[in-house]
């Protein structure tokens, strides 16, 4: 049994770490990231067919379960991939197959840990809302517009700051469901007991990576609308390649942010348990037997 080399990395390192993952494991990563595309071609066909029909209910209810076959699916993707990732650093093999049935048996506890997630993220904002709003009363009764745009700001960068720590919090509640089988609040409360002492740093690696991801896409939105302007024409051609860009963007992204959320949460192991040492001495007691 290979013995991973495991040690405490560094932010770059973490980032460089998954671009590496990507690249060794490329051809079996982009093929998992697919899942969510099978789902939408074979539901997007079960939706064409009952809209045939003329029933607008038949319409409804396949629209509704092209959604529901859609979340479920990525959850599926999202399972897989953390799983292959978490087999490739440990220096283990991975297989589609075995990553697909991980990702099948654990695709409610994911959608358990982001659903309760998202919960928690609204009553933050609508706490910050209501704040926000009796602070807003105030300024405006004090008609001082300097305090009114410091308001605004500070309002954006709550919004921001919520969803971004909603994401850190997630970002080991992934892996704590894949690699050591934890519940919806047991991987929530695993990944915030990782995350005590390095939570900047966590918020940090989820701004870079989704600055990586989310540019490309940003990109190809702006020179769609350019081409769009420039041309005179409404949707069309330009906008359905930029749809169909922006979708081959994102799912070849999964992989990478998949990486960069095992190799944090290895890390913060290491560096908390020395994970390390563990393993270390199994490898060597298993040799020893």
């Amino acid at each position: 049994m290979p013995v991973p080399n495991l040690r405490p990395l560094g932010f770059g390192e973490i980032l460089d770490g998954a671009f590496s993952l990507y690249r060794r494991n490329l051809t079996t990563f982009l093929l998992t990231a697919l899942l969510p595309v099978a789902a939408l071609v074979v539901g997007g066909a079960i939706v064409a067919v009952l809209t045939g029909t003329g029933s607008e209910a038949a319409a409804g209810i396949g629209a509704f379960g092209l959604a529901v076959l859609l979340l479920l699916s990525v959850m599926v993707q999202w399972g897989a991939l953390v799983h292959q990732a978490s087999q490739s650093f440990i220096a283990q093999p991975i297989d589609i197959k075995e990553a697909v049935r991980t990702g099948v048996r654990s695709m409610f506890t994911l959608l358990g840990s982001a659903f309760v997630t998202n919960v928690g993220m609204s009553f933050v904002m609508i706490g910050g809302f209501l704040v926000m709003a009796l602070a807003g009363a105030v300024v405006g009764a004090l008609a001082a517009p300097a305090l009114s745009i410091v308001l605004g700001a500070g309002m954006i960068f709550g919004f921001v700051f919520v969803y971004v720590g909603g994401a850190a919090v997630l970002a080991g509640a992934g892996p704590a469901v894949i690699v050591e089988g934890k519940g919806p609040v047991e991987a929530l409360s695993r990944s915030v007991e990782l995350l005590r002492g390095a939570f900047w740093r966590t918020v940090g690696l989820v701004m870079v990576t989704a600055t990586i991801v989310y540019l490309p896409m940003i990109a190809v939105a702006f020179v769609s609308g350019l081409t769009e302007g420039v041309s005179g024409a409404e949707g069309g051609a330009a906008e359905a390649g930029a749809g169909i860009v922006i979708l081959a963007v994102a799912i070849a992204a999964a992989p990478f942010i998949a990486s960069v959320f095992v190799l944090a949460y290895y890390d913060r192991r290491v560096r908390t348990e020395a994970l390390d040492v563990q393993l270390m001495t199994e490898s060597l007691a298993l040799a020893g037997g």
